[in-house]
C-alpha cells in the first residue's frame, strides 16, 4: 500500500515537471501593432490590393514602434528604409485581421523585432532633414550700442544644423519690412507666410527676439554680469501655422559688458533652441486639407470619414471647418502622412470625387467634382 502511494506521488511530481513552464527569462524581442486602409484601383487584383495593404501596416507598425522607443515621430520614408533591412532586426510579421468592403481593403498586423538590432537600424539611418529653416531673430543688449555682430540668431542657426536641418545663408532680421512682414505673420497672416516663403524659398521660419541686461555689482571679481533672454517661435510657412515656441533665460559673465552680454544672448537662444527642436516632433504638425464645392453636409461627412480611414489609428483627423455659403470644408490630419500621400487617397475616392489642385508641404487643396 505504502510503495504504491509512493508510486502515485512521484507520477504526480513528474507530470507537474512536464507541465510547468520555467520561469520567462527576460528577452529582446518587442511586438507593435500597425493598421492601413488602401483603395482598391479599378484594374488591380483584390490580392495586390492586400499585399499593398498589408505593407503599408507593416511600415504603421514599424512607426509606431520606433516613436515609442525613441519617443518622437518618424517619416514614412525613412521607415521605409528600415523595411528594407527587415532581416537584420525583424523577428516575424502577422496579419490580426482583414477586411474588405468595395474597394477598401483595411487590415491591421502585428510584427515583432529584435529590439536591440532594431534600435541600430534606426540610428544608422538618420540623415539630414530636407526641411530648409529661415531664421530671423532681434536681438539687444539693453543700454549698449548693437553688438557687431549676432549672438543669438548665430546660436539658433548652429543649433538647427547641428540638428541637421538645412538653414538658409540669408539674414532676415535686417530690415523694418520684414520686421512688419513678421509681425504680421504673428498675427496669422497667410499672406506674409507667403512672401516669405516665395521671397526666401524656406519652408519654416523660426523668429523671436533676444535682450540681454546688466545685473549691477552681480560679478565675481569685478566681471561684468548679463541676464539674457530669449523667445522663438517655430511657424509652418505652408499654412502659417505656429507649432512650436519656446522661451528660455540665462547668465553670463564676461570682461567687458558686450562679451558679457553676447554671452548671455548666445545662452539663452541655445536653451530655447534645443526645447523647441525636441518639441517640434511631439507637436507633430498637421497636414491642413481644404476642400472647395462641397455643397451638402453630407459630402464633408464622406470625406471626414475617408481621411479619418486613412490615418487609422496611428492619428487622428481634428478641426473639421465646414461653411456651406462659400462651399468649403477643411480639416487637419494628425499622423506623420504626408501631403502627397494623404492626396493620393482622396483622388482615390469613388464618391465623393475628388480633384487635387494643389500640394505643397503642408496643404492639400482640391474640390468635388460630382
Amino acid at each position: 500500500m505504502y510503495t504504491r502511494w509512493v508510486l502515485l506521488v512521484l507520477l504526480a511530481c513528474s507530470a507537474l515537471c512536464v507541465t510547468t513552464s520555467p520561469p520567462a527569462v527576460g528577452g529582446t524581442e518587442r511586438t507593435f501593432i500597425g493598421e492601413a486602409l488602401v483603395f482598391r484601383g479599378p484594374d488591380e487584383p483584390l490580392d495586390e490590393a492586400r499585399a499593398r495593404a498589408r505593407d503599408k501596416a507593416i511600415l504603421s507598425a514599424l512607426r509606431a514602434g520606433a516613436n515609442e522607443i525613441e519617443g518622437r515621430l518618424f517619416p514614412m520614408p525613412q521607415v521605409e528604409e528600415w523595411y528594407q533591412d527587415w532581416d537584420s532586426f525583424g523577428k516575424y510579421r502577422r496579419v490580426v485581421w482583414e477586411r474588405v468592403v468595395e474597394n477598401r481593403v483595411r487590415v491591421s498586423v502585428e510584427v515583432g523585432v529584435d529590439e536591440p538590432k532594431f534600435r541600430v537600424v534606426i540610428a544608422r539611418s538618420q540623415k539630414p532633414s530636407h526641411t530648409v529653416v529661415a531664421v530671423a531673430v532681434y536681438e539687444e543688449i539693453l543700454r549698449l550700442p548693437p553688438p557687431p555682430d549676432p549672438a543669438a540668431e548665430t546660436a539658433v542657426r548652429q543649433a538647427l544644423r547641428v540638428a541637421q536641418f538645412q538653414v538658409l545663408d540669408q539674414r532676415i532680421a535686417d530690415s523694418t519690412d520684414k520686421r512688419d512682414m513678421i509681425r504680421a505673420l504673428a498675427r496669422g497672416d497667410e499672406g506674409a507666410a507667403r512672401w516669405f516663403q516665395e521671397k526666401f524659398d524656406a519652408d519654416v521660419l523660426v523668429y523671436g527676439e533676444a535682450f540681454a541686461e546688466e545685473v549691477r555689482g552681480g560679478g565675481r571679481y569685478l566681471q561684468c554680469r548679463f541676464t539674457g533672454r530669449c523667445e522663438l517661435h517655430w511657424v509652418i510657412l505652408d499654412t502659417a501655422r505656429e507649432v512650436a515656441s519656446s522661451s528660455q533665460t540665462s547668465v553670463a559673465e564676461g570682461e567687458s559688458p558686450n562679451v558679457a552680454g553676447k554671452s548671455a544672448l548666445a545662452e539663452a537662444a541655445k536653451k530655447t533652441i534645443a526645447e523647441m527642436i525636441d518639441l517640434v516632433p511631439v507637436g507633430e504638425t498637421p497636414v491642413q486639407v481644404i476642400i472647395s464645392k462641397v455643397a451638402y453636409f453630407a459630402t464633408a461627412s464622406e470625406i471626414g470619414n475617408a481621411l479619418r480611414d486613412l490615418v487609422g489609428t496611428s492619428g487622428r483627423v481634428g478641426r473639421p471647418r465646414l461653411d456651406l455659403q462659400d462651399q468649403t470644408c477643411s480639416w487637419d490630419v494628425y499622423g506623420g502622412l504626408s501631403a502627397f500621400e494623404i492626396a493620393d487617397a482622396l483622388r482615390g475616392l469613388d464618391r465623393p470625387r475628388v480633384r487635387i489642385n494643389d500640394v505643397t508641404g503642408q496643404r492639400v487643396v482640391g474640390d468635388v467634382v460630382d
